[in-house]
C-alpha cells in the first residue's frame, strides 16, 4: 500500500501512544530486506516489522515477542536498553522519527521502495539500513528537520484502531503478492519444463526417424557375408550388390578387420541399433507422459485461487539418497533394470561397496582404469537378460580407458565375488571369479539418461 503523508502522521500518534515507558531492545535482520526493531517494557515486548517486497514497503506492528531467523544480523547495538523519549511526526512529509537517551534517534522515510531506517546522534548520521539507496549516504537530518518541522506525536487524537486495519491490509495485501508471485513463477517453470519435454520429443522421434531410414547393420552383415569371396582386406570401402533393394551399395569398411570381422562388426552395431531404438521408443512414450501431465498441471496452475491449493501442486522434496546418488553416479535404464555408474575412483568404492547389494552385478573394463558399473537386481540371478548385459558392458566399456577402441572386453560377475585389498587405492579391486565379454564402448556424447 501507499504511506501518504497524513497515514504517516497518524501512526505517528499511534505509536507514541502504544511505546509509551518501552525501552529499545535490539534490531535484527535474517533479510538484506527485512528489518525487526523490538521494544521492551518489562514483560511486554513491541515490534516494528519493515519489509521491502514487490517494489513497496510493508510496515507490521506486533504484541508479541518475535522469533529470530536463523542465521540473521544484528543492529543498533549501542541502543539496547535506552528509554525512548518521544515520538515524532513530520508535517507533510511521509516519515517520522523516535528520539532515545544520550542524543540517539531513529529516523524512519516510509518513502515505498525507496524506504530507510537511520540511526543519527545529535543529527549526525550514523547508519542507514538500505546499503543500496545510494542517496541516502548524503542525507542530512538537519535540513529534513528544518523543513518538516517535526512536532510531538499523540498531541492530535488518532484512531486508535488505525494500526491494527493496517496490519490488516498489509497483511492481506503481502498474502496477495506473495501468492501471485509464487504461482506466477509456477507458471513459468511449468511451461519452462513443457517446452523442454516437447523440444525433447521431437529430437528423440527425430533421431529414431533417422535410426529407421538407415539401411540395417544386420542387412549390410549379411551383404559382405555373401561376398567374401570378393572382399579384400585393407580396404576403406567396396560396392557390392544390394540384393535387398536391387541396387549398388557402397559399405565402409575398417581396414584392420577381414570381410568376416567387417561383417561380425555390423552384426554387433545391429543389436547396438536396437538396443538404442528401443530407448528412443521408451523414451518418446514417458515424455508423452510428461507433455500429457504437465499440460494438465499448467491448466490447473492457471485455474489455481489461493496459496493453498498452490503448495498442493507442489512436488514433494526429494530423498536426500536420490540427491548423493546423482551427484556421485550416473543412472541409466533398460526394461526395468537400474544401471549406476561411478564418476571417480572414491565414487566407484561407495558405488560397488556401500551402494551395490550382494546379489548385484558388477562390471569393468578389463585391464584398463575406468568406472565400476553395477546392475541393480531385486533377486539372485543366475545370469542378467542378453540386452541387459550387452548395455552394461557397452557403458563399461565407454566410461574407461579403452572408451575410443573399436571392442573393449569387459569383465563381469556379482558383487559378493568382488572384494577390496588391504591398502588398495580408491578404485582397486579384486574379483575372485568373473566372466568375460567383448563390448563396443557406449558413445558418452548421448548423454546418460540422467545424472
Amino acid at each position: 500500500m501507499k504511506f501518504t503523508a497524513q497515514l504517516v502522521a497518524q501512526l505517528a500518534d499511534a505509536f507514541a501512544s502504544k511505546l509509551n515507558g518501552f525501552n529499545f531492545e535490539e534490531a535484527f535482520s535474517g533479510d538484506k530486506d527485512e528489518l525487526v526493531i523490538v521494544f521492551q517494557r518489562g514483560n511486554e515486548f513491541i515490534s516494528l516489522s519493515f519489509i521491502w517486497r514487490f517494489n513497496n514497503l510493508f510496515l507490521l506492528f506486533s504484541d508479541e515477542q518475535k522469533s529470530k531467523p536463523t542465521p540473521h544480523n544484528r543492529y543498533f547495538n549501542e541502543l539496547k536498553g535506552l528509554s525512548l523519549n518521544g515520538v515524532f511526526r513530520h508535517n507533510q512529509n511521509r516519515s517520522f522519527h523516535i528520539e532515545l537517551e544520550n542524543g540517539y534517534t531513529l529516523l524512519f522515510k516510509l518513502y515505498g521502495a525507496l524506504g530507510n531506517v537511520f540511526l543519527l546522534q545529535n543529527n549526525a548520521l550514523l547508519y542507514h539500513f538500505r546499503k543500496t539507496i545510494s542517496a541516502d549516504y548524503a542525507f542530512d537530518a538537519a535540513t529534513l528537520f528544518s523543513e518538516f518541522h517535526p512536532e510531538a506525536a499523540g498531541k492530535i487524537p488518532s484512531d486508535s484502531d488505525v494500526i491494527h486495519e493496517l496490519n490488516s491490509i498489509q497483511l492481506k495485501e503481502l498474502k496477495t503478492h506473495n501468492f501471485e508471485e509464487k504461482k506466477k513463477h509456477a507458471i513459468q517453470g511449468c511451461r519452462n519444463e513443457l517446452k523442454r519435454c516437447q523440444q525433447l520429443r521431437v529430437k528423440s522421434a527425430s533421431a529414431l526417424l533417422v535410426l529407421k531410414q538407415e539401411i540395417p547393420a544386420e542387412e549390410i552383415g549379411h551383404i559382405l557375408m555373401a561376398n567374401l569371396h570378393i572382399v579384400p582386406s585393407g580396404i576403406k570401402e567396396i560396392t557390392l550388390d544390394d540384393f535387398y533393394r536391387n541396387v549398388p551399395i557402397t559399405i565402409r569398411l575398417k581396414e584392420q578387420l577381414s570381410a568376416q570381422q567387417n561383417a561380425e562388426y555390423y552384426y554387433r552395431k545391429s543389436r547396438n541399433r536396437k538396443l538404442e531404438e528401443q530407448e528412443l521408443l521408451v523414451k518418446i512414450k514417458t515424455v508423452d507422459e510428461q507433455i500429457k501431465h504437465l499440460t494438465e498441471e499448467l491448466i490447473t496452475l492457471e485455474q489455481t485461487g489461493s496459496i493453498k491449493e498452490l503448495r498442493q501442486l507442489e512436488p514433494p522434496p526429494k530423498k536426500e539418497t536420490d540427491k548423493t546418488t546423482s551427484v556421485h553416479f550416473h543412472l541409466f535404464e533398460l526394461d526395468g533394470y537400474k544401471i549406476m555408474v561411478g564418476k571417480k575412483a572414491s565414487s566407484n568404492d561407495e558405488l560397488t561397496f556401500k551402494i551395490a547389494s550382494k546379489n548385484d552385478w558388477w562390471l569393468h573394463a578389463k585391464d584398463v582404469s575406468g568406472s565400476h558399473v553395477i546392475v541393480k537386481t531385486k533377486i539372485d540371478q543366475a545370469e542378467l537378460p542378453g540386452n541387459v548385459l550387452a548395455y552394461a558392458s557397452s557403458l563399461a566399456a565407454g566410461f574407461s580407458k579403452s572408451q575410443h577402441s573399436l571392442m573393449v572386453p569387459v569383465i563381469y560377475t556379482q558383487r559378493k565375488l568382488v572384494r577390496k585389498p588391504k591398502g588398495a587405492l580408491p578404485g582397486e579391486v579384486v574379483c575372485e571369479r568373473y566372466e568375460l565379454i567383448m563390448a563396443e564402448p557406449y558413445k558418452k556424447t548421448r548423454g546418460p539418461k540422467s545424472s
